[in-house]
């Protein structure tokens, strides 16, 4: 049968179209069987799939023609015939619902022969393999941009396209090509046309990864969380997280991954298929057998809805590093109990996540103490640390409140993780617990200082400073002691006063924090030989039984009287090198000037603060002026 066609003016928008209207014939039938044929030889595909990514074009709007991929006549427009210009806005590689991987590109294709060749189609081209894989037939999109920056390109308005292809298995690794075409030949897109080649596309063929977490709790929960993109998973749809022991050759443990979106990685990687929904984020319950092998974590897509199959996308990550790292800060007995802070990163920690602090006695060869001590997120050591997971969250801080040490013995802190929360963490089982031993020093310091001292007329010594001994513990009765040419002539039992400073000079010794102390002790009348002092802790009331004692090196007794200042009825004196008192001193660093009868006259300030050994007193006394 013969064609018969009627021709329709029309208006779009602004411009008046003239268009075909054909009568159905036998010769439209034999043409569509024609294309029919074509499409099943060909893999033409004539269904337009509109992608609804935000970064593409609008959904198509359809134009108002005789056939889907038929632009109209433009008339209105001052045409360069000549003209052939596109743009590839934005291209993807995504996945179905049975996991076959998709092309989908959006973008603009404007011919100046586009009123003659008004059959718009696109073409994916493997120039890999040099031949055609698909073609379709491509409705226009409404591009009033376009239009705008080509007015002089006839039917640059409806140049826009949203195309999507089915891509074959063996795709991965080949550089494919978009290809927009008009053409005169509505059915097949041969006869007259008109191509547009936009740049080259490779298909990822990368097996991708990344574990972004792995890290555990105390309540023994394995958290695992990250991304596994690759086109060589097409056609397999399900994903799993497998826990794998290296060391037996077992499984441990699987579980079936519920989708996660992960818009970065598809921006990362546009050309893998499902880096869309690559993400996964999955927790196991901890046992034993977690940390007695090499565990390492598989990512696996497959066709198979129990996880297995002949046909598999593995990726395995590295095994978890048992790096062992810690550092141990400056710990302190000052307040008379031992309080210690610092850090341990091992990534054993992630398969035992029970952490302990233990005090050991070297000597005694014995534990002394131990606590489940959480640990606290630590920023710094993961920064120094990355190559160690466990490293953020590997900080420690404990006071050992309630322990007995024994002076002159030997200690280490231990440091454990753990996959038991009882006990010291020690199952039995070596495989199942990590430690980190910290050395401490031998419990044996002492430090001691005299700040000042003075004896008035009665022979009353009156002496102040600070003492403290690691031997002291287990001895709660202070005294200060005082001995001339090394026999005693005088004791004072004194009450212990906080010394904050001291504590921050010497926190590792022993209550160093309630060092200080006053004493007033009475003096035979008779003093001639070398004076010093004793300080000592003992663990009886009278100072005797079992003590420590720290010794004072010698004060010459003529030294002590010289720089011993008192008054009398506003009279002030000091005593000379042979005890006789005498008018006009230096004390504190006043020069005090009597007159003949010692009564105070005027005072001159002078420099302060004299130091002879350990032994400290206030002023620079110096004798008559």
């Amino acid at each position: 049968m013969e064609d018969k066609r009627r021709y329709k003016l029309y208006k779009h928008g602004k411009l008046w179209c003239c268009t075909a209207v054909t009568i159905a014939s036998l010769t439209i039938g034999m043409a569509a069987l024609h294309a029919d044929a074509y499409a099943d030889n060909n893999q033409i595909t004539t269904s337009l799939v509109t992608d609804s990514s935000t970064s593409r074009p609008a959904p198509a709007q359809a134009v108002a023609t005789t056939t889907e991929n038929e632009v109209p006549v433009d008339q209105a427009t001052f045409n360069n015939p000549s003209a052939n210009n596109g743009w590839l806005d934005h291209y993807q590689v995504t996945t179905d619902e049975n996991g076959q991987n998709i092309f989908r590109a959006s973008g603009w294709h404007a011919c100046g022969q586009s009123n003659g060749e008004r059959y718009r189609y696109a073409i994916l081209y493997d120039n890999t393999a040099k031949g055609e894989i698909s073609r379709q037939r491509v409705a226009p999109v409404d591009r009033p941009d376009v239009q705008a920056t080509y007015p002089n390109t006839a039917n640059s308005r409806f140049s826009g396209f949203n195309v999507s292809f089915v891509l074959p298995s063996n795709i991965n690794g080949h550089s494919i090509s978009l290809v927009a075409r008009y053409s005169n030949d509505a059915i097949n897109g041969e006869g007259q046309r008109t191509d547009f080649w936009f740049a080259p596309v490779i298909i990822d063929n990368t097996n991708r990864a990344n574990l972004d977490q792995i890290a555990s709790d105390q309540s023994a929960v394995l958290h695992l969380r990250g991304w596994h993109a690759s086109n060589q998973a097409s056609g397999k749809k399900y994903h799993y997280i497998i826990i794998y022991d290296q060391t037996s050759n077992q499984e441990i443990a699987r579980q079936l991954v519920t989708p996660i979106q992960r818009p970065d990685v598809a921006q990362t990687f546009p050309t893998i298929g499902n880096a869309a929904g690559s993400g996964f984020d999955v927790t196991f319950k901890l046992t034993p057998q977690y940390s007695q092998g090499a565990v390492t974590v598989v990512s696996r897509w497959t066709n198979d809805p129990v996880g297995n199959g002949t046909d598999t996308t593995d990726f395995w990550f590295t095994p978890v590093r048992k790096i062992n790292r810690g550092w141990l800060g400056p710990y302190k007995l000052s307040t008379g109990r031992l309080t210690v802070s610092g850090w341990h990163a091992n990534d054993a920690a992630i398969y035992q996540p029970y952490h302990f602090l233990i005090l050991f006695d070297n000597t005694a060869k014995m534990q002394v103490a131990s606590a489940l001590v959480p640990t606290n997120p630590s920023l710094d050591v993961a920064k120094a640390y990355p190559d160690t997971c466990s490293a953020g969250n590997a900080r420690f801080n404990y006071d050992f409140a309630r322990i007995r040490l024994t002076p002159g013995h030997d200690y280490s802190l231990v440091s454990r993780y753990s996959v038991i929360d009882q006990g010291n963490g020690d199952d039995g089982v070596a495989a199942n617990h990590t430690g980190f031993w910290f050395p401490i020093k031998t419990l044996n310091q002492q430090a001691f200082s005299i700040d000042s001292y003075q004896i008035d007329a009665q022979n009353k010594l009156t002496v102040s400073g600070w003492f403290a001994n690691d031997n002291a513990i287990g001895k709660k009765y202070a005294y200060v002691i005082v001995l001339q040419d090394g026999q005693e002539i005088g004791r004072q039992r004194v009450t212990m006063t906080p010394r904050e400073d001291v504590a921050s000079v010497y926190p590792i010794i022993y209550n160093s924090e309630m060092s200080g102390f006053n004493a007033a002790i009475q003096l035979p009348t008779t003093v001639n030989g070398n004076l010093n002092f004793v300080l000592r802790f003992s663990n009886q009331a009278d100072g005797e039984g079992n003590y420590a004692d720290i010794y004072t090196q010698p004060i010459q007794n003529g030294f002590l009287r010289n720089r011993v200042i008192f008054t009398k009825d506003n009279r002030a004196f000091y005593y000379n090198d042979r005890g006789q008192a005498v008018k006009n001193f230096v004390a504190n660093g006043i020069l005090y000037r009597t007159d003949t009868n010692g009564n105070i006259l005027n005072t001159i300030t002078k420099n302060t603060d004299t130091q002879i050994g350990r032994i400290n007193f206030t002023g620079n006394l110096s004798g008559i002026k």
